[in-house]
């Protein structure tokens, strides 16, 4: 059985949908049903079912927030962590880990490898590192996968991709920073990669093919809601420096992630992130979350 943690996130709704298409055996949690926080919770949640496998889909991800709550940032993505590590080992059971492109500082200027040095510039990068080191330390078995910009089509309001929709559909004009680089993720590619590497162990990258500076996957989120003949309003995106739009946290400018390693397992190329884009925009449009004229 199958445990996903963090049941109202936007890769745990991936995964439910996945697993329900699939038949799987899983049981889902919210932090209402099981604090990962709280040890006692956790092995209280998990001695109920037969769990094989753990799905930490659970994070503090408010970027910004994080530079203002570093106590929260680290409470959930290294302590939780912690504890579901611990969990894991106690059980015998598997495992698998999300983390993120913000464990680097960006000054790279090629794509980065699982094996390159980590320096986050913020709180919810440091945060999400530390996380890492505890699941190495305590159950080098595990899997981790780092991913970036993940998007689907259901997506929480701070969300990129949903904000450039949303926006695209009642403005006439949008600027958009043009120096923070990087790759997309489908949370559904990032499912269906997952489960064929449930019996893979240490660290990967993940995202889907196609590297792109936020400026530029605006003008495709407007050119496929175009093509869809979904309803937009914006005639016009501008290029500007990410100065012009300041946030508590620094981002890193260039995180693309190299999935070389990843691609290798799997013995397939990840597709590129249009295609994926389309087939969301379309399921979205298809279930009323975008009007389609």
């Amino acid at each position: 059985m199958f445990w996903i943690v963090g049941k109202e996130g936007l890769l745990a709704k991936a995964f439910q949908r996945g697993f329900i298409a699939q038949d799987f055996e899983y049981v889902a949690s919210s932090h209402l049903e099981c604090d990962i926080t709280n040890l006692y919770q956790v092995e209280k949640f998990t001695s109920q079912f037969p769990i094989k496998t753990i799905i930490n889909c659970s994070a503090y991800t408010h970027v910004d927030f994080a530079e203002k709550e570093i106590d929260k940032a680290f409470l959930l993505n290294e302590k939780g962590v912690l504890h579901l590590a611990q969990i894991a080992k106690k059980i015998g059971a598997k495992l698998i880990h999300f983390s993120t492109d913000y464990v680097f500082d960006g000054k790279k200027t090629s794509p980065y490898l699982e094996t390159d040095f980590v320096d986050p510039l913020n709180i919810y990068g440091a945060s999400k590192y530390a996380g890492e080191l505890v699941i190495q330390q305590i159950l080098p078995s595990s899997l981790i996968i780092r991913v970036s910009w993940l998007f689907s089509k259901e997506m929480p309001a701070m969300n990129f991709t949903k904000k450039m929709v949303e926006l695209l559909q009642i403005k006439d004009q949008l600027e958009v920073v043009e120096d923070q680089v990087g790759k997309v993720t489908y949370a559904e590619d990032l499912v269906d990669a997952t489960l064929e590497l449930l019996a893979q162990e240490g660290l990967f990258h993940y995202a889907n093919q196609g590297v792109i500076s936020r400026y530029e996957y605006a003008k495709e989120i407007l050119q496929v809601l175009k093509k869809l003949n979904i309803a937009v309003k914006c005639e016009r995106i501008l290029p500007v420096s990410s100065t012009k739009f300041p946030m508590l946290a620094k981002r890193p400018c260039y995180s693309v992630l190299d999935t070389t390693k990843i691609e290798k397992i799997l013995n397939k190329p990840i597709r590129y992130h249009t295609e994926a884009l389309a087939e969301c925009l379309l399921s979205m449009a298809s279930e009323g979350k975008i009007y389609v004229t």
